[in-house]
């Protein structure tokens, strides 16, 4: 019995104080196709992480419809160690888009947004934003159980010409048949 209970502490002590995210949100989104860009913006949280993080790297990758324009950093983000905090494409991972590093030396305990990610709407349709470890940078120190990654995604939706269309013949059938009375 105690046996068991020394393994039942063990895990609960291991499945808390890990978890750690890096997100992008919202996890879902439907755009105008007329709007030419969208938002996601780009969160971490590293409250469960004993001691916090000093800091690790993501990918960004963008496929389907949409298209990668820009990262705007937040207050948070250029607060952050310059060493260790910078963005760019030149230091993204093969088939990714663009790379986003973070880091601080002090430690990183908290939920924040690191920024936002404009999008181009390249057409009508799903467009996926994916995030992935860093293969140089992404270790992110001192997170023991992993980081989990949640990706998003954005539909491009084309302006409703169909329902106006729909519109404008059923108000003629209605004014034929207005005229015939």
């Amino acid at each position: 019995m105690k046996k068991f209970l020394g393994i039942l502490g063990l895990c609960l002590v291991m499945s808390t104080g890990n978890a750690a995210s890096v997100s992008l949100s919202p996890s879902s989104q439907d755009v105008l196709l007329s709007d030419g860009t969208a938002t996601l913006d780009l969160l971490i949280d590293f409250t469960d992480v004993a001691g916090g993080t000093t800091g690790g790297a993501v990918n960004l990758a963008f496929g389907g419809s949409i298209g990668f324009v820009s990262f705007t950093s937040s207050p948070f983000y250029d607060s952050l160690d310059a060493f260790a905090t910078f963005h760019n494409s030149v230091q993204a991972d093969p088939g990714t888009d663009y790379m986003i590093s973070f880091g601080s030396f002090a430690g990183i305990t908290t939920a924040e947004t690191l920024g936002t990610i404009t999008v181009d709407l390249l057409g009508p349709g799903l467009g996926t934003a994916d995030l992935s470890l860093n293969s140089l940078f992404g270790g992110f120190t001192d997170v023991s159980g992993g980081v989990t990654l949640n990706n998003a995604t954005v539909t491009a939706v084309p302006v409703p010409a169909v329902g106006w269309l729909m519109f404008s013949g059923i108000a003629v059938v209605f004014a034929r048949l207005r005229r015939r009375q």
